[in-house]
């Protein structure tokens, strides 16, 4: 039996890059059997597994525990892997897909955002652009092609649902996991309750992520971190969160995209959303706390987990986002600051500034949408490549 083995880690590259891809996979051979090997990460929600064996043509998951066990050439009976097949790194770390295409004595191909020198070692490489294609030539690799933006493709937008055009509409987007979302979703609301003030006919909406349940929601309301920063508190009722401030908000489960089609402006956390988003034009305000964890390994993930230390670890973050400069994935692309990204301090003005000026500016609002949708670049059909690509390698 054929096999198509797709390594990844966290919400973003699951849902944005292995989704696509596996559509077109099962479109073109519906024979093939796909299975998602998820690698360990400190990105992770750990709703990955359960996230993934809903993605229509996934045949099998693999944890993180069995494709470890795997990989070090650990006999798994539960995984059956026999026969033919090729194994496709699409997320975490390269080294975990290399090594398990050699336990398996498969082929193995890369999707690369970047240029690493691992990538010498895939039989075939498909690069986000043409500027990680020529790095990576330049370093020897020449089995190596432009695909395009996979996060393009995995953008399922719905015709646009805005319920009241003449009423500005606000997403807040607080992350994929429960630590994000109690670290996020009160000093949104209460951003929300704030930016209402200047904005009265504001519509809020909250974009619940699929790897979020309902009590991950209800827990960050009652127990939200103690960041030091202004909150809202708020109360669940179905799908409706109001807050004692007044403040009324549909709450949409699993839809990201939907939100993005009816809403104006984005309340975000950093993450692979800030490309989404970018990709359909919307614009948004990033928000960032150096009070708040930051997802990494090695032993700064570590120190960040344990209660101890707090003005260590907030000195720690600062430096980590100086040295980012940009957190926006259209920033980053672009080397300025398109959209505005603020760390906020000890009240919430950073965010509710930004975002009563483009709530107020719908044609600064369509500029900015066009300068998005141009920086993140070209058009769909990355997944539509990406597939090709591996079914090159993948035996016939």
């Amino acid at each position: 039996m054929n096999q198509v083995v797709l390594t990844t880690n966290s919400p973003g590259e699951l849902h944005s890059w292995v989704r696509g891809t596996v559509k077109e996979l099962k479109r073109r051979r519906p024979d093939l059997r796909v299975i998602v090997a998820l690698v360990p990460c400190p990105y992770a929600s750990g709703a990955e597994a359960r996230v993934a064996a809903g993605i229509p043509g996934v045949d099998q998951v693999l944890r993180p525990l069995q494709t470890v066990r795997l990989a070090l050439g650990i006999p798994d009976r539960t995984s059956r892997l026999e026969g033919r097949g090729v194994v496709v790194f699409m997320g975490g770390e390269p080294w975990h897909a290399l090594l398990l295409a050699r336990a398996l004595r498969w082929p193995a191909v890369a999707y690369a955002v970047r240029a690493g020198r691992l990538a010498r070692y895939f039989a075939r490489v498909g690069a986000l652009d043409p500027g990680i294609e020529k790095t990576l030539r330049s370093q020897g690799v020449v089995r190596v092609q432009t695909v395009g933006n996979l996060v393009l493709d995995g953008v399922d937008l719905p015709p646009d649902l805005h319920p009241l055009p003449h009423r500005p509409a606000l997403g807040l987007f607080p992350g994929s996991r429960g630590l994000h979302l109690r670290a996020a979703l009160a000093v949104f609301l209460r951003t929300a309750e704030l930016v209402r003030q200047q904005v009265p006919d504001l519509q809020c909406l909250l974009a619940v992520s699929p790897f979020v349940r309902r009590e991950d929601v209800i827990h960050a309301l009652e127990h939200p971190l103690p960041l030091g920063l202004p909150t809202a508190r708020g109360s669940l009722e179905g799908d409706r969160l109001s807050t004692d401030g007044g403040l009324e908000v549909e709450v949409l489960w699993g839809k990201p995209y939907e939100v993005m089609a009816r809403m104006d402006v984005a309340l975000t956390i950093p993450g692979t959303n800030t490309g989404e988003m970018a990709c359909v034009g919307r614009p948004m305000v990033v928000g960032l706390s150096a009070s708040a964890p930051i997802p990494r390994g090695g032993l700064g993930g570590v120190l960040d987990m344990l209660p101890i230390l707090p003005m260590l670890k907030r000195s720690l973050r600062h430096k980590t986002y100086r040295r980012l400069v940009f957190v926006a994935q259209p920033n980053r692309l672009a080397g300025r600051a398109l959209v505005p990204e603020a760390v906020v301090q000890r009240d919430l003005e950073a965010l509710v500034r930004p975002l009563v000026e483009l709530l107020e500016d719908p044609e600064g609002r369509r500029r900015l949408g066009l300068e998005l949708q141009r920086i993140m670049g070209g058009g769909r059909g990355a997944s539509e490549r990406m597939a090709e690509l591996i079914l090159e390698v993948a035996p016939s």
